[in-house]
């Protein structure tokens, strides 16, 4: 064990400064508007194959979140059948089920939002490392972008992340 931290501290040695120089924060302008949520990436001098590769990488890492809120997953708590509900232990168990389900829903329209974010968050940090700028895209542009099958949204970023330089000022990533 001692021998793979030591290999991959030596790893981090070599990695972390190439890392540094790729999400140089000097250039670009800061988020503003919407700019933090409708984006796409570009990378001068970049092979299709090899945009394909990151493409599919980084967004391969931004669907695989789970959204954790510090270890604590909301549940049911049922109070014990009989005694002080009055409630017979079915009755009591399909409330229990009910009320279960009502937060499962509930929790899961609260953390929709807290994983677009994250998602959003490891594609600049993906795209960054890699060497991409980021450009501020709008709404309507965002959802034609992402909109389809894989494949076709997959080609449309291609297209975008090869295409020629955009016009547009870089955003900081």
């Amino acid at each position: 064990m001692f021998k793979n931290i030591l290999y991959s501290a030596a790893a981090l040695t070599f990695v972390l400064p190439g890392a540094a120089q790729a999400q140089d924060a000097s250039e670009g302008r800061p988020d503003d508007g919407t700019s933090w949520k409708y984006f796409y990436f570009h990378k001068a001098g970049v092979s299709q194959d090899q945009a394909r590769a990151d493409i599919i990488e980084c967004y391969g890492f931004a669907e695989r979140l789970v959204v954790s809120k510090n270890g604590y997953t909301p549940t049911y708590t049922s109070v014990p059948y009989g005694g002080s509900t009055g409630l017979s232990p079915l009755a009591a168990g399909i409330a229990g089920g009910v009320g279960s389900l009502a937060g499962a829903i509930i929790v899961g329209f609260m953390d929709a939002g807290d994983r677009r974010a994250m998602e959003r968050t490891n594609l600049r940090k993906c795209f960054g490392f890699k060497g991409y700028a980021r450009y501020e895209l709008s709404k309507e542009d965002y959802g034609e972008l992402n909109a389809g099958e894989t494949e076709e949204v997959r080609a449309r970023l291609l297209a975008k992340a090869t295409g020629t330089a955009p016009n547009e000022e870089r955003l900081v990533p």
